[in-house]
């Protein structure tokens, strides 16, 4: 199907439109019409696309580094003023999280979904957790500087365990 089938079968606005290959955010954007989506997926040119349905979450996240199916830590975000994503690089702003026993499950649940064997996992919390999406090679130098803890310790020692 083409871009133009496609956006005539969406219901529902707005959608979140991710590259499929970005990090840090800067490649996520809302797109509020089929106008604004067509817009976005004509800028995009070859390069792939990701559509998902826009869950309001008042602009906050969770994200837990998962490493050898244990969480190794938690943090929840906020977004800048004005942003819906919560991601640090673009302005966000972080601070420690102990995630729920559902959302911690549900965080390892989706790395084995996908085969991973260590990932940050962003989801939105709550009575009904919803997984966002896994980053296999997720960014953990904020992680260090806001609570002290290296992932990268945790990767490396999962690592040096499997071998």
């Amino acid at each position: 199907a083409n871009m133009q089938q496609f956006i005539n079968t969406v219901n529902g606005f707005p959608l979140v439109v991710k590259a499929a290959k970005g990090s840090f955010g800067a490649q996520v954007t809302l797109a509020r019409s089929r106008e604004e989506l067509f817009a976005q997926a004509k800028r995009a040119g070859t390069s792939s696309l990701v559509f998902q349905e826009y869950v309001e979450a008042n602009g906050e996240d969770i994200r837990l580094y998962v490493a050898g199916e244990r969480i190794f830590a938690g943090l929840k975000r906020k977004a800048a003023k004005g942003d819906f994503r919560a991601n640090l690089s673009v302005g966000g702003s972080m601070t420690p999280y102990e995630p729920t026993a559902r959302e911690a499950e549900l965080a390892i649940e989706a790395c084995r979904g996908v085969g991973a064997s260590f990932a940050g996992v962003d989801l939105i919390g709550g009575v009904r957790p919803l997984i966002l999406e896994v980053n296999s090679n997720a960014h953990f130098k904020n992680l260090l500087l806001g609570t002290g803890r290296n992932y990268a310790d945790a990767v490396a020692d999962y690592i040096l365990k499997s071998v």
